[in-house]
């Protein structure tokens, strides 16, 4: 499935505290999308009755979602927000192997966007406002150890490739998304310095829950069962970013451990996974990602941030005798969208700031 554009006609409500705005949304959808199944990737060459088959259409559905905006000047405004999209299914038949095949595309997206508004009404205040706004007023010192609670949804993104047969140096590589989604949260904490009143760098650590199961069929071989499954994750990651007052702009960065079981092979019976290595392991790499976090009083705060983990390519084989074996690499992606509410430790808020 490829997306070319999208677009949203949505109502927005939700609760406003000083200069930010916390709010949910929903409404209808638009997303112009091509699907394609069947075919395979060189080396192999295709004659063209072997080539892939594909359906592009403007889809019509719905999206649901929420995000926090905060102030930056009169005018001006940021805002971190995430859409779920559903645009319903699309079923095809195409004549890949010279008899007619059918496959349906569930059509889910997850959307995770940062951007600027800028306010029509009143006087304006210009672009350079935007590069040079005053810090706005707030009770609440960003500076210091925290803890919190989050949650949210974790999206994998697993892409697994077919691998070469070592004994040949080539293999059939047909490409399979194992796209699943569940729930997550967990708990966080971290330690804010304010480099200045503006600018702040800071640490944070979370575990959590990671609910994600997802089986694919191979379009081609619907004995042939991709699997993801997770159980739990964590990250210990650096923030930094710009204080307006009330709110956090940030960025982050750091390590990730996604505790899952991946892997592929036949269903005998249906209801059962054959596989070589289908097992669980603490699998580490990397993740980034930025968010923003605004003051609710002169100790609590309210975020909403994405986070994007990768942790590496693990290749599995499969061996049903006495035949060879057959070999897949999977990228091992994960997308994390989630909200968050944190204390502020220690009795140094202050009552006003510019």
């Amino acid at each position: 499935e490829k997306a070319d554009w999208y677009a949203t006609l949505r109502a927005r409500a939700g609760y406003l505290t000083g200069p930010s705005l916390l709010y949910v949304t929903g409404g209808a959808a638009f997303v112009h999308t091509t699907d394609t199944f069947g075919g395979n990737v060189p080396p192999i060459a295709l004659p063209p009755f072997l080539t892939p088959a594909a359906s592009t259409t403007t889809r019509t559905g719905w999206t649901a979602g929420g995000g926090i905006e905060t102030k930056l000047s009169r005018n001006w405004s940021a805002k971190t927000e995430y859409l779920y999209i559903d645009t319903g299914t699309n079923t095809f038949v195409a004549n890949p192997f010279g008899v007619n095949a059918t496959t349906t595309f569930n059509h889910h997206i997850h959307v995770f966007k940062t951007g600027l508004n800028y306010n029509l009404s009143g006087p304006g205040d210009g672009i350079s406002s935007l590069f040079s706004p005053a810090m706005l007023p707030s009770n609440h010192n960003w500076g210091g150890l925290y803890v919190g609670l989050n949650a949210g949804g974790g999206m994998s993104n697993f892409g697994a490739s077919g691998a070469p047969i070592p004994a040949f140096g080539v293999g059939v590589k047909g490409l399979n998304d194992i796209n699943g989604s569940g729930f997550a949260g967990g708990v966080q904490a971290g330690y804010n310095y304010m480099i200045t009143p503006r600018y702040f760098v800071g640490v944070e650590g979370d575990i959590g829950y990671l609910g994600m199961q997802q089986n694919v069929f191979d379009w081609f071989d619907t004995t042939a069962n991709f699997t993801v499954k997770t159980d739990w994750y964590g990250t210990a990651r650096v923030r930094a970013g710009v204080s307006t007052g009330p709110a956090l702009l940030y960025v982050t960065g750091g390590a990730a451990w996604v505790h899952m079981a991946d892997g592929f092979g036949p269903v005998v019976p249906p209801s059962a996974v054959i596989t070589g290595d289908l097992s669980w392991t603490t699998r580490s790499g990397w993740t980034v990602g930025g968010g923003t976090e605004v003051a609710l009083d002169a100790h609590w705060s309210a975020k909403i941030e994405t986070l994007y983990i990768d942790t590496g390519i693990r290749n599995h084989t499969n061996v049903p005798p006495p035949f060879i074996g057959f070999f897949a690499d999977f990228h091992e992606r994960i997308a994390i969208a989630r909200a968050g509410l944190n204390y502020k430790f220690g009795n140094d808020a202050v009552t006003a700031r510019y």
